[in-house]
């Protein structure tokens, strides 16, 4: 499985954001600090698998958005897929084959029924995951590998496991108290306490018991009296209620038997004859409106009045009436074009004495590429001006350099000037002076000495003090922080008052007054040195600056030269393309645009005379056509003017209207003539079928059709009110029992069945009576027992125990059970690991000693008992808490590396994703590291996130594919 690209609707820092162009093997995201890698890394694992139970987990949006995103993945087969996740930890959607659905169970299968944990603790982590040895175990890796290598990778051990032993520990678990094992036992010595107090009072509870006994035997006989009479009550009552229905009955049955047996025919015939009666009709009235029609239709064709001399003509009516008006029109329009013609001709004049002697109508008709001349001709002029810009820009420049040179030198004679009226005027000056200084400052330190003995004396008494002070206050650090502290500050603040005493020794304590004037010969002295070297240095910075102005003045001045030349060019070339196109050379190009608008126009009145010069063409030749086809129909000496021809037009109008509705009534008349033969054609055939209708019920009349299904109907009648009766009887009287009812019916009169059912009911109410009675007996008997009962229940309690016993034994069989099965999971899982786990451990070898270039001899891997260490060169074992971080993170990421090769033999490859995980390693080891990743790459897709140049272009150097955003 391969992520191909993926949206962020919004995710922590992401709010609408692609990335695209991932690719098989390794892929190098690449960003900033606080780019947000951590937070991408976060978006594939809560969208891969599934989003943390809590909210302050899910990494809502900072910058808006949904919450929430897609991945588009391609599997190992190749197949395409997209998986959309929602922040809420609820909304999911898979994209598979063309389909959308929320089928988890699918997506599950189709990334191996990996889970969440498995993906974040080995193929997804970051630094501070990576050294976690707990996450090996969180994982499930070691599970999911054992039940591959058992050929069930459907099954999930680990979790089987802690089914079991939380199954386990329901029944029992050690020092606990509310399991079902405990606590059945607790139950069973509370039940053997209430019984052994349960031993007195038996004598009255016997008594009453055969009281008891003698009750309920009286009470089932009168029970059983009792459903008798009442179900003779009932049958009573319902045969009373039956005896109208009885009577329908026999009354139907009378009618059936005196219409005997007929022939039955389907009514369907009945409601075909009625249908056919109607349709013959209906035909019949139809065939009379046809007729009435077609007399109508002949009479109003006897009376159009039609000539056909006129419309032969009417081919050329469509032609007069679309050339009519442009006739009328040709006539006047034809001096408009005349006079457009001349004056389009005296325009083309005007223009050519515009722009002067030398040029001719067809040379600037033919004029071609104007927009490419104007085009040129504005660039002329600006770059004209961008030049007489520069020029004058770069005059100035040369004018101020000038102006800031003379400044310069004026400034510099300024400064040698100060120089040669200085007391120091040159460098040999100067090294006399400096000599001149020490021996001075040697003086004046003799003489300082000489006045400082006595004092001197006083500040070592001072000093003496203070260490004294010193010395009490780190003693008393031990005994009294606060009194410490004080006494070393008392001591501090003397030293400081000491140092401060000895560099103010007051000169005035000097014997006699050497020392002064030492010391202000030394100043004067030391003020001209200083001044001397302020001159030196203001001269050779305003020698620099000479220096630089000077470049730059022959430098602008060479540019300004540059600029002229430029000018001179560009004139140049301007006369000479004047010169290909045949144009005088005195043509500016400021006036290029005045020039070209002349020639448009001058085009424009040539395009004019040429309109007007075919515009007279066609005006004549229509007006020719036009009278051509009027001398065909016009009477010899008659006017070609446009009234007639608009009276012509109108005739052959009128007689085409009136031949039109001639052609619509021919035409009705025929359809009608269709329509009656069809009509007649349809009655003969209803006459047929209502024959043979009579035919099939064997009747000659309709009157006689009638009456069979008349008797038809009043038999079936009789038949349904049978029926009904028979049915309601059996509803109360039950429905097997017809026959038996019908002759209980028959031998009672509806008073008779009254008065049975009275006698009934009243010794029914007799029995009814007797037996509350004795039921009322009964209840307080045994309320009398039950009061016995709460007091000493031994038999309850006797069987709850029992009972109780019964589960402690099925229970302890449960946890036995249980235990047994975990013990034959852990051996099972204890023999993979010693025969199968080697080839995991010798992965793990291999990428371990190709990461430290075979540092260490061999490794000690046991994930379920969380033991991870290796052994040195010198046989010495270290666990992965004694490494170096360096090496430990090196060590578990080979290991992780080795179950990820070993778990995805027998499953689908997910992609792997590493957050900066070498930061702590050397070098070497990190070089060595990108190329096993590399190779480790090239059967599945492995994402590395990473702010560092250096590692994004050591894996780039590798080949990989870089992504940056």
């Amino acid at each position: 499985m391969k992520i191909d690209k993926l949206h962020i609707d919004g995710f922590g820092v992401f709010h609408d954001k692609n990335i695209q162009g991932f690719s098989k093997g390794i892929n190098v995201l690449y960003g900033p600090n606080e780019a947000g890698k951590s937070t991408l890394l976060d978006f594939i694992r809560f969208t891969l698998f599934e989003y943390p139970r809590f909210q302050k987990d899910r990494r809502s949006p900072l910058m808006g958005g949904t919450h929430g995103g897609r991945i588009w993945l391609s599997n190992s087969t190749g197949e395409a897929l997209s998986v959309y996740r929602h922040g809420n930890a609820r909304g999911f959607k898979l994209e598979y084959k063309g389909e959308v659905s929320e089928n988890q169970t699918l997506y599950q299968n189709l990334i191996g029924n990996a889970s969440i944990d498995l993906y974040k603790n080995i193929y997804a982590i970051t630094l501070d995951e990576l050294t976690d040895v707990e996450q090996l175990s969180e994982s499930g890796m070691e599970d999911r590998i054992f039940s591959m290598g058992m050929g069930l990778s459907g099954v999930d051990f680990g979790g089987f496991e802690k089914s079991l032993i939380s199954h386990s520990e329901e029944y029992f678990k050690s020092r606990g108290f509310v399991q079902v094992l405990p606590k059945l036992v607790s139950e069973i010595a509370t039940k053997e306490e209430a019984i052994n107090k349960l031993r007195s009072k038996l004598g009255e509870y016997n008594l009453l018991s055969d009281q008891k006994e003698q009750l309920e035997e009286e009470l089932n006989k009168l029970k059983e009296l009792r459903t008798k009479l009442g179900q003779e009550k009932n049958d009573f009552s319902d045969l009373a209620k039956a005896y109208p229905d009885f009577v329908r009955y026999k009354e139907a049955e009378a009618k059936i038997n005196k219409i005997g047996a007929i022939a039955i025919y389907p009514v369907q015939q009945l409601e075909k004859y009625e249908q056919l009666k109607r349709k013959t009709s209906s035909e019949e009235n139809e065939l009379i409106e046809l007729n009435q029609k077609i007399e109508q239709l002949q009479e109003e064709l006897s009376n159009l009045k039609w000539d056909e001399s006129l419309s032969a003509q009417v081919g050329l009516l469509d032609f007069f009436k679309t050339n009519v008006k442009l006739y009328d029109e040709a006539k006047s329009k034809r001096n408009q074009e005349k006079e457009k013609l001349a004056k389009s001709n005296q325009l083309i004049e005007s223009v050519l004495s515009r722009l002067g002697d030398g040029l001719n109508a067809q040379q600037l008709i033919g004029l071609e590429g104007t927009f490419e001349l104007q085009s040129k001709a504005t660039q002329v002029v600006e770059d004209q001006q961008k030049i007489d810009g520069k020029v004058g820009t770069k005059s100035e420049v040369v004018s101020r350099l000038k102006q800031e040179i003379s400044e310069l030198e004026m400034k510099k004679k300024k400064f040698v000037q100060a120089l040669n009226e200085h007391s120091i005027q040159d460098e040999e000056q100067k090294g006399g002076a400096f000599k001149k200084k020490v021996a001075l400052d040697t003086a004046f330190k003799s003489a300082l000495e000489m006045s400082g003995r006595r004092p001197q004396n006083n500040i070592k008494l001072a000093l003496i003090l203070v260490l004294v002070f010193a010395v009490v206050g780190v003693g008393l650090l031990f005994l009294n922080l606060l009194s410490g502290a004080i006494v070393l500050g008392i001591a501090l603040v003397g030293l400081f008052l000491v140092l401060v005493q000895r560099n103010n020794l007051p000169l005035e304590e000097l014997n006699g007054k050497s020392a002064n004037e030492i010391n202000k010969e030394l100043t004067a002295l030391q003020e001209a040195l200083t001044t001397y070297d302020q001159y030196i240095q203001q001269i050779d910075e305003v020698k620099h600056e000479l220096q630089l102005k000077e470049d730059e003045l022959t430098k602008t001045t060479l540019e300004l030269e540059h600029f002229n030349t430029d000018s001179l060019n560009l004139q140049k070339e301007w006369k000479s393309l004047l010169e290909d196109l045949n144009l005088p050379t005195s043509i500016l190009p400021a006036r290029m645009n005045d020039f070209l608008s002349n020639v448009e126009e001058l085009k424009r009145q040539h395009s004019n005379s040429m309109e007007a010069e075919a515009a007279i063409q066609n005006i004549e030749k229509l007006i020719a056509d036009f009278e051509q086809k009027l001398e065909g129909i016009v009477p010899l000496g008659t006017a070609l003017d446009t009234s007639f021809v608009y009276s012509l037009i109108s005739k052959i109008e009128e007689n085409e209207k009136v031949n039109s509705e001639r052609k619509r009534h021919l035409e009705g008349l025929s359809l009608l003539s269709k329509q009656v033969e069809q009509k007649k054609d349809d009655l003969e055939r209803l006459k047929r079928d209502l024959t043979a209708l009579f035919q099939a019920v064997k009747v000659e009349d309709e009157t006689s059709f009638y009456q069979v299904f008349e008797r038809q109907e009043v038999l079936n009648k009789a038949k349904e009110e049978k029926e009904n009766s028979a049915n309601t009887i059996k509803t109360l009287c039950g429905a097997g029992q017809l026959e038996s009812t019908l002759a209980k019916l028959s031998e009672y009169t509806p008073s008779e069945l009254n008065v049975k059912r009275d006698e009934t009911e009243s010794e029914y109410e007799d029995v009814k009576n007797r037996y509350d009675e004795l039921n009322k007996d009964l209840a307080a008997t045994s309320t009398e027992i039950r009061h016995i009962l709460e007091l000493d229940d031994m038999y309850g309690f006797q069987n709850e125990k029992e009972s109780l016993q019964t589960q402690l034994k099925e229970a302890t069989k449960e946890w036995l059970a249980t235990q047994l099965a975990l013990e034959v999971l852990n051996q099972s899982k204890q023999k993979y690991e010693k025969e199968r786990q080697p080839e995991v451990i010798t992965q793990t070898r291999d990428f371990f000693r190709a990461i430290t270039e075979n540092a260490y001899e061999d490794l000690r891997i046991s994930i379920s008992e969380k033991h991870v260490g290796i052994i040195d060169a010198a046989g010495n074992s270290k666990t992965v808490q004694e490494l170096s971080r360096g090496t430990r993170e090196q060590l578990l990421l080979a290991l992780r590396l080795g179950l990820i090769e070993e778990y995805e033999k027998n499953a689908e490859p997910l992609p792997v994703a590493f957050d900066d995980i070498m930061v702590n390693f050397d070098a070497e080891r990190t070089s060595n590291l990108a190329e096993i990743l590399t190779d480790f790459a090239s059967e599945r897709q492995v994402l590395y996130f990473t702010c560092h140049e250096h590692t994004k272009d050591l894996f780039e150097s590798h080949g990989a594919n870089i992504i940056t955003w």
